[in-house]
């Protein structure tokens, strides 16, 4: 686990890690708009161009965590890491394969979260400040491998986000919404420090280095459940998300679905499977519970839903449900599908909040009755967004069918029953998905209501198509990111 690697990768580890809070800093002694755009977006492309190399050193053959280091010092990875002093209090970060992925998803996701941010126009240096800030968040999140620290970012991330909706969430509610989504994910996250505690009391160290998975120790279990349920989020601790989608501005929206709800799968897969084995195993029919009333009522609630972005966001609460179940089924094939469907859900979902802020930047109206007919006037656009509601159908040959496929496939391993109930939601998805594509693109244009109409401009075209590009890229060739697993 702790091999030596070349300290090129460690100091690349440690510089994409720092470089977003060290730009942020910089971009306050300016007060040039266009400057702190252009910094914003060279330092988001340079650090996912580390990530790539970070990729192509990292050896997914070796088990444990690589590039392995210490935040304030360099020392050396062998047999005497254990004389290290203060370690109970030390910051070590590593990556294995599911942190990479991650990182790989979040350093992909803001350069192009970044021009969608591009025409904002309140606020601006801070807007990019709070972006530049949030990577650095997640990135410690995702290679850290202090429990504490890890708390402390997953909790700071709170505040960047209900910044975001705060200020430019995009109808009178958004104020609301701020109070709802920062109180209900704080109040959410209580009981994963209280478990933090009692884990450090057991072992004596916030480092999950020198972690060992525990027997039987069901209250741990339930504390470290709720904080990352909460987060996924898992009926039906999904409350706080359909609001916070619906006022947050367009790259809040991206940030939710792409990043930020993988967070929660993250927990389970970091923390809860491997330190609690017997208390998953004892606890998985409450999951696939769980899991199965919010993908077929969550999926009904979804068909009914007249505001676009709320039929996205409550989407997004039964694809993490099916996600969540393929964590539990205790078998590679289901958490390979799981975590595939997290990295899909990511870019589908980020895909269509992004097509639906195009819809509203020209409208001002998310209401699916006002739109119709908009092959005749926005055919990139229809293309676009044919292209990722298929795809969230579960449609072959795009990402969430390989994810979709590879957890019904674990669950019918392990329960018959729960895999018949969990393959409804692949029905009712695509119910939900066709309702919204064919509503906004056929039929007659509503011209009493909308007399304008304006395709994708360039840059829209772009940001649109990579997504469609690497969607339809993982649904033929999923060993792009299966091989790490």
């Amino acid at each position: 686990m702790f091999m030596m690697f070349q300290v090129n990768e460690i100091f690349l580890l440690k510089f994409i890690i720092v470089l977003p809070f060290i730009m942020g800093y910089f971009t306050i002694f300016t007060k040039n708009v266009k400057l702190v755009k252009q910094l914003t977006l060279f330092t988001v492309c340079i650090i996912f161009i580390s990530s790539l190399y970070l990729l192509f050193k990292f050896n997914p053959l070796i088990p444990g965590y690589q590039f392995v280091f210490h935040f304030l010092s360099n020392p050396s990875y062998d047999s005497n890491i254990l004389n290290l002093v203060n370690i109970n209090n030390s910051f070590f970060f590593g990556i294995d394969n599911i942190a990479l992925i991650f990182i790989l998803l979040t350093t992909f996701l803001f350069p192009l979260v970044i021009l969608i941010g591009w025409s904002i126009n309140k606020q601006t240096i801070f807007f990019f400040q709070l972006l530049l800030i949030l990577e650095g968040l997640l990135l410690i999140v995702f290679s850290t491998l202090n429990i504490l620290l890890f708390y402390i970012s997953f909790e700071f991330i709170l505040i960047p986000m209900a910044l975001m909706i705060g200020i430019w969430g995009s109808r009178q509610r958004k104020i609301r919404a701020t109070y709802f989504f920062l109180l209900y994910t704080l109040l959410g996250s209580l009981p994963l420090l209280i478990a933090i505690l009692a884990f450090y009391h057991i072992f004596g160290t916030f480092n999950i280095l020198f972690y060992y998975p525990l027997n039987n120790n069901y209250l741990l279990w339930i504390l470290i459940f709720l904080a990352f349920a909460v987060k996924t989020p898992l009926f039906p601790f999904h409350r706080w998300l359909p609001e916070a989608h619906v006022e947050a501005p367009t790259v809040g929206s991206v940030l939710l679905a792409g990043i930020l709800l993988k967070l929660g799968g993250f927990g389970f897969l970091r923390y809860l499977l491997p330190l609690l084995p017997e208390a998953s195993a004892t606890f998985k029919p409450l999951i696939y519970t769980l899991g199965i009333l919010g993908i077929i009522y969550i999926s009904i609630i979804t068909i009914i839903q007249t505001d676009l972005k709320k039929i996205i966001a409550y989407s997004s609460v039964a694809h993490m449900g099916l996600a969540t179940m393929g964590l539990f089924t205790e078998n590679v094939i289901g958490v390979n599908g799981s975590i595939f469907v997290m990295i899909s859900h990511g870019l589908v979902s980020a895909g269509l909040f992004f097509a639906i802020g195009v819809l509203y930047e020209q409208h001002h109206s998310r209401l699916i009755y006002y739109y119709g007919g908009l092959v005749n006037y926005m055919p990139l656009y229809v293309c676009f967004l044919g292209c990722v509601s298929f795809a969230n159908m579960g449609f072959p040959g795009t990402s969430a069918f390989i994810g979709e496929f590879l957890i019904l496939q674990g669950l019918l391993i392990d329960n018959f029953i729960a895999t018949f109930l969990a393959a409804t939601g692949v029905v009712l998805s695509a119910i939900y998905s066709l309702f919204l594509f064919n509503r906004v693109s056929f039929g007659y244009p509503k011209q009493g209501y909308i007399k304008i109409y304006k395709d994708l401009s360039r840059l829209q075209f772009y940001i649109g198509y990579i997504f469609v590009f690497y969607v339809i890229l993982l649904g033929i060739y999923p060993n792009i990111v299966l091989y790490l697993l």
